[in-house]
C-alpha cells in the first residue's frame, strides 16, 4: 500500500454497531448466556466488589453499552465467539475507526465501564482485556492511548482471544505503535484466521497471495479468501477470484474440497 491511511482503510473489521434503549441501573441484566443474567447491578455491584472478573466484566459491560447508547444484548455483536455464518460480519469498519479518539474520555459511564474492565483484566479476564483496549484505542473513558491499546489486545490475543489475535496482526502490519513486523502480521492473522474469524481469514489469504511476512503460496492463498468468503467477508469473494487465475483446475478443485473439510470439522 502507498500510504498507512490506505492500508488502514481497507483493513476490515467485523463490527455491528447496533441501537438501542439504555438499561436502568437497577433493572435485570437481560443476556441469557450468563449465570448473572438474575442479578441487579447493585448485586452484580456487590459481587464485582468481591474481586470477581466475570461480575467486573459484566458490570463495565453494562456501563460501556449505557455510555455508548446500546442494550445489554448489544455486547455479544464485540465478542469474539460469534457464529460463523453470521450475516453481520459482513458489516464492517475500518481499523481506523477503532484507533481513532472518539472524544468521549470524560462520559461518566464510560469511565466507570473503564474501572471495572481494567480490574476485570489485570486478573486475567479475557473479555476484559479486549474491551480495556477497545477503550484506550477509541479514547472512551480514558485518554486516547494507542500503546495501552496494543498492550491489552495483545494480552487478550495472546489468551487466545480471536478478534484481539487480528488486530495485533494490524498493529504489526501497518507499524502503529510497534515496529513494522510482517511475518509477526502473518502470525496473528493466523492464529485468529484458525479460529474462524473472517477477516484474519481475508487478510492472510492476501498475505499468502502476496508473499507479505509469509512465503508466497497461491494454493494457501485461496484456500483462506474462499473460506473467509464463506464465512461473509465481502471483500475475499473478489479477491480469491483474482488469486485463482494462478492455479489449475485441480487446484482449484483440491482448495475447494480442504475448504470443505474445513467448515465441517470447525462447524459451531
Amino acid at each position: 500500500m502507498n500510504s498507512k491511511v490506505t492500508f488502514l482503510i481497507l483493513l476490515s473489521l467485523a463490527f455491528c454497531w447496533l441501537g438501542a434503549n439504555n438499561t436502568e441501573a437497577n433493572s435485570k441484566l437481560t443476556t441469557s448466556d450468563s449465570e448473572y443474567s438474575s442479578l441487579t447491578i447493585p448485586e452484580l455491584t456487590a459481587l464485582a466488589e468481591t474481586a470477581n472478573s466475570d461480575a467486573q466484566y459484566y458490570l463495565g459491560l453494562h456501563y460501556y453499552n449505557q455510555g455508548k447508547g446500546h442494550s445489554y444484548l448489544d455486547s455479544k455483536d464485540y465478542s469474539c465467539n460469534r457464529k460463523l455464518s453470521d450475516p453481520a460480519c459482513a458489516d464492517s469498519l475500518c481499523i481506523h475507526e477503532l484507533i481513532k479518539d472518539s472524544g468521549q474520555s470524560d462520559d461518566k459511564c464510560l469511565r466507570d465501564a473503564l474501572k471495572w474492565f481494567k480490574m476485570a483484566a489485570e486478573l486475567g479476564n479475557i473479555e476484559a482485556q479486549y474491551y480495556l483496549g477497545l477503550c484506550y484505542g477509541r479514547g472512551e473513558g480514558v485518554s486516547h492511548d494507542l500503546t495501552e491499546a496494543f498492550r491489552w489486545y495483545l494480552a487478550a490475543a495472546e489468551h487466545g482471544h480471536a478478534l484481539s489475535q487480528y488486530l495485533v496482526g494490524c498493529f504489526y502490519e501497518s507499524g502503529i505503535k510497534v515496529e513494522k513486523n510482517c511475518a509477526e502480521a502473518a502470525k496473528w492473522f493466523h492464529l485468529s484466521a484458525e479460529q474462524g474469524y473472517n477477516n484474519a481469514q481475508h487478510r492472510l489469504g492476501l498475505c499468502y497471495s502476496k508473499g507479505i511476512g509469509i512465503e508466497k503460496d497461491y494454493a494457501k492463498a485461496y484456500f483462506w479468501l474462499l473460506l473467509a468468503a464463506a464465512n461473509g467477508c465481502e471483500y475475499a469473494s473478489k479477491d480469491g477470484d483474482k488469486v485463482s487465475s494462478n492455479l489449475t483446475k485441480q487446484q482449484k478443485l483440491d482448495v475447494v474440497d480442504r475448504v470443505t473439510k474445513w467448515t465441517g470439522n470447525h462447524r459451531r
